[in-house]
């Protein structure tokens, strides 16, 4: 910053024809408007000295002042806001305001703006020039862009994350990328050229106005559509669709208006609002394996409205298929299971322990008893063994270690039905809890 401030006293030290301390302003409307401020002014003389420029830290305001050179503007090197529209400017240079937060120069003459000492800026307005490029990418701070009835033919604000409002009426912009803008609750790009704009990640948007442009898409689906106030999408021929997260609620509370007359929401006639404009529904088909580790199941995820659907069980290693179930109801025995979506679904392959089907001799139980059994069964062995007892799906319920000595086992916890017992040798018992 001194080395700036250095470079403004001498800069304006050399310029000046007067003093060495006073400022170069040449256009006489700026230097009496300045002149003019006491607060700027501050010994109340005819000229601008430069302590006086670099001491004042407030806004410059000259709109309106006929005003055709800007020449002097450099010493306010600690200016925060500069208001100088509606004059005739053709050149303006904020290279030395490096606190500069707001800039307003609209409808001068102005054909190209240097933004890049300006990092601090978060508002610039340039309506009305003949201007048809702004290099914003020093501007991370960007909070607001005005560039109503300019040159444009491209706006990059890809590095303004901070950006809140866009507002570029009446220009020749084709395309506009603001998905590295997701505070966005403006945007206001009427008279462009734009033919597709994608809203869909932008759930704080609460005003879009793109009416009389080249639109064939606008997708506004980001979970916003209560808090929309203005929605103008009129005068673009080719749309025929806007793709919002809530039809119902647009149908209910959004009335198509004249936007002339007031209205807050206008769209041309024949336009549909719903929340899917690609006109293809999908449908999410879900699976799942009853027990988990019975086996698998392939063929589940995303499916269009009308496709047919596969899905295939492939059972574990002592495991085998039974039956397809959706929400608790048994839907088919087929292995392949093929039908056609229409809806979202989960459907859960049923899996079997192959376990109940064993005809194993049992060599290492001499007894079981009592079976049925109401609660404990006694389980008498030739040698210690390490045995589960497991249900009808292979699924293991109670291991235990049964010795000569200690054979009881508590089924009081176990619902009434058929399980079996396994040992470690191999050996399988059926057995009944009633």
């Amino acid at each position: 910053m001194k080395k700036i401030l250095l470079s403004a006293i001498v800069a304006a030290t050399i310029a000046s024809p007067i003093g060495a301390q006073d400022v170069y302003i040449p256009d006489a409307n700026f230097k009496a408007a300045l002149v003019n401020n006491p607060t700027i002014n501050t010994n109340s003389d005819t000229e601008i000295q430069v302590s006086e420029a670099i001491a004042y830290n407030q806004w410059i305001s000259v709109e309106y002042k006929n005003i055709s050179d800007m020449t002097g503007i450099e010493a306010f090197v600690n200016i925060n806001a500069l208001y100088c529209g509606f004059n005739s400017l053709t050149s303006l240079d904020v290279s030395q305001n490096v606190n500069l937060f707001d800039l307003r120069c609209t409808y001068n003459q102005i054909s190209s703006l240097d933004l890049s000492s300006n990092t601090a800026l978060t508002q610039i307005f340039v309506d009305g020039n003949p201007i048809s490029s702004l290099d914003l990418s020093n501007c991370p701070d960007l909070t607001k862009i005005s560039a109503g009835d300019a040159n444009f033919t491209s706006i990059d604000i890809s590095n303004n994350p901070s950006l809140q409002e866009i507002q570029m009426v009446n220009n020749q912009i084709s395309v506009l990328d603001i998905s590295n803008n997701p505070y966005l609750t403006k945007i206001d790009m009427s008279l462009n050229l734009l033919t597709s704009v994608d809203i869909s990640n932008h759930p704080s948007m609460t005003r879009i106005f793109l009416s009389n442009n080249q639109l064939t898409e606008l997708n506004i689906n980001n979970g916003n559509t209560p808090n929309l106030t203005y929605m103008h999408a009129n005068g673009n021929p080719n749309l025929t669709c806007i793709e919002v997260s809530d039809s119902l609620y647009s149908a209910l509370n959004w009335t198509n208006g004249n936007p002339s007359q007031g209205a807050n929401f206008s769209w041309d006639a024949g336009v549909i609002i719903t929340e899917n404009c690609g006109g293809v529904v999908q449908y999410t088909i879900g699976s799942s394996s009853s027990p988990s580790n019975g086996g698998s199941v392939n063929g589940a995820g995303s499916y269009d409205d009308g496709s047919s659907v596969t899905l295939t069980a492939t059972a574990n290693s002592g495991y085998q298929f039974v039956k397809w179930t959706e929400n608790g109801s048994d839907i088919s025995t087929a292995n392949p299971y093929t039908f056609t979506a229409s809806a979202d679904r989960t459907i859960t392959a049923v899996f079997e322990s192959t376990l109940g089907i064993s005809g194993k001799d049992n060599l290492n139980i001499v007894r079981v008893y009592p079976n049925p059994t109401k609660g404990t069964l006694n389980i008498q062995v030739k040698e210690t063994l390490d045995i589960r007892i497991v249900n009808l799906l292979g699924e293991t319920l109670i291991s235990s270690t049964i010795t000569k000595q200690n054979g009881n086992i508590d089924l009081s916890n176990l619902t009434a039905g058929v399980y079996f017992i396994q040992t470690e040798k191999g050996d399988i018992i059926k057995f009944i809890k009633e």
